[in-house]
């Protein structure tokens, strides 16, 4: 539909993310409205994990931008920022490889037989002391062997599933231990921006409405909390944005929770490890197989878990 041409008497609008940058020739395309804003992953320090933040275009996409207009004909671009904003613009945007952890993709490279991820040849090289970083943490998190760097278990259903490896150790420990929809929510709502907004967290009337949804064991369990009372006052038919107004939440963040949840879910159908009682009865035999096959990894791993904790050692106060 979008390279359809209109039909006569009524004007086409094209709503499109970043990747109308790229040589796309839309007929009949005269005016483009730039936000001068993108979305891309980053990693957050402070959660360990990648997340899709808004961030300012570069220059060089600008540019692109503009060249979506008047291609097949006279054109205007109307960029939403001054002239001083875009000067501030990098000149080009930092590629991907060389902005965020390379976790996923080291995982990737090893579970596809590659052994040594730092004599790859990369088109765009990324730093070797990210390459080590990336190795590292998932030893950290149990994805490789602390010996040899080979794949563990848990690694190697790690790198299946196309989601962070935080994320996706959560969405895996989640169906072994039987909580798959809190920790649903949990998993969607640590992979967006905080739908708290910043700038009211020192007014004292939000601090006492967000009161009851805190949670004395941490961010991941506020943010549940967050989102089931959300959910509970649209049940009851109220008022949600003035809801959140007065809580210093930006709802928007909550319907993406809500989307990226699903998201979650239908890859946890996809690989067959989320329990289903009324569709495993609709399985075939070989998905029938599939699905114990899973099913054992699973238990295979609780067991290697269990086992961890029962070995571990604390200290006692005397």
């Amino acid at each position: 539909m979008v390279f359809d041409m209109a039909p006569e008497g009524i004007r086409k609008c094209v709503i499109s993310t970043n990747i109308a940058e790229t040589s796309v020739t839309i007929d009949g395309m005269r005016f483009i409205i730039d936000s001068g804003k993108v979305k891309e992953m980053s990693y957050d320090g402070k959660y360990k994990m990648q997340r899709l933040q808004e961030f300012n275009i570069s220059r060089a996409s600008a540019e692109q931008r503009k060249g979506r207009a008047g291609r097949t004909g006279p054109g205007v671009c109307y960029r939403l920022y001054s002239e001083n904003d875009y000067l501030s613009f990098q000149e080009y945007s930092t590629p991907e490889i060389r902005r965020v952890p390379l976790d996923s993709l080291i995982l990737q490279m090893i579970s596809m037989g590659l052994k040594d991820p730092r004599k790859f040849p990369f088109v765009e090289p990324p730093d070797m002391t990210a390459i080590d970083s990336a190795l590292l943490r998932l030893q950290e998190q149990a994805a490789l062997s602390t010996i040899d760097c080979s794949l563990t278990s848990i690694g190697s259903m790690l790198a299946r599933l196309p989601v962070d490896v935080s994320i996706g150790k959560m969405l895996i420990f989640a169906c072994i231990f039987q909580y798959v929809n809190p920790i649903l929510i949990m998993a969607s709502a640590l992979s967006i921006q905080s739908p708290f907004l910043s700038f009211l967290q020192c007014d004292p009337d939000t601090i006492t409405r967000r009161r009851p949804m805190m949670s004395n064991h941490g961010d991941p369990f506020t943010l549940l909390n967050l989102f089931d009372e959300w959910i509970y006052v649209k049940s009851e038919g109220q008022n949600t944005r003035t809801w959140c107004k007065r809580r210093g939440v930006e709802e928007q963040r909550l319907y993406d929770i809500t989307k990226l949840r699903r998201q979650f879910q239908d890859i946890l159908r996809d690989y067959n490890m989320e329990i289903d009682y009324q569709q495993a009865k609709r399985r075939t035999t070989l998905e029938k197989r599939e699905h114990w096959k899973k099913k054992q990894q699973l238990k295979d791993l609780k067991s290697e878990h269990d086992k961890e904790s029962k070995q571990r050692k604390f200290l006692k106060l005397e």
